[in-house]
């Protein structure tokens, strides 16, 4: 089991790092009108346990992780003075499927990297979750005030 903390950045550069040219508009902006490309994880269920109800994702980011099965073990907010819209949190979590290019030699950059990854990628999903469970109670709310 790995612990780790994360803080979800700000805002992400106009251009991605892969791709500083300009040849071609709709994969190179970092902007959701223009993304062509495919999410950088999904949500699925733990391959090795259909009846775990843990949050499971499965990376699709072509990085050394990609096609790994992350289950997150445990997640909390943490409490620390961040600047702007930073949110810190700490999480847990057990690879249940390796990555796709067993061969690749993982750096500590690229661990790194990916716990970031896994941190942004949680409070993605919390806030989703959140969002939606809200918009249905003020659907809620708003039927019983209608009767």
């Amino acid at each position: 089991m790995r612990q780790s903390q994360s803080t979800k950045p700000t805002k992400d550069p106009f251009f991605k790092g892969t791709n500083e040219t300009d040849s071609d508009l709709r994969t190179t902006l970092n902007d959701p009108y223009f993304e062509t490309s495919v999410a950088p994880y999904k949500e699925c269920t733990n391959p090795n346990d259909p009846n775990d109800k843990s949050l499971c994702v499965v990376v699709q980011d072509a990085s050394p992780f990609d096609g790994a099965v992350v289950r997150y073990t445990s997640f909390k907010l943490v409490e620390q003075e961040l600047g702007g819209e930073d949110i810190a949190c700490q999480y847990e979590y057990d690879i249940e499927v390796p990555p796709h290019d067993l061969g690749y030699e993982i750096t500590d950059k690229d661990g790194e990297e990916f716990e970031r990854k896994l941190g942004e990628w949680v409070i993605e999903i919390l806030q989703r979750q959140m969002d939606k469970h809200a918009a249905a109670d003020r659907d809620n709310n708003t039927e019983k005030s209608d009767s």
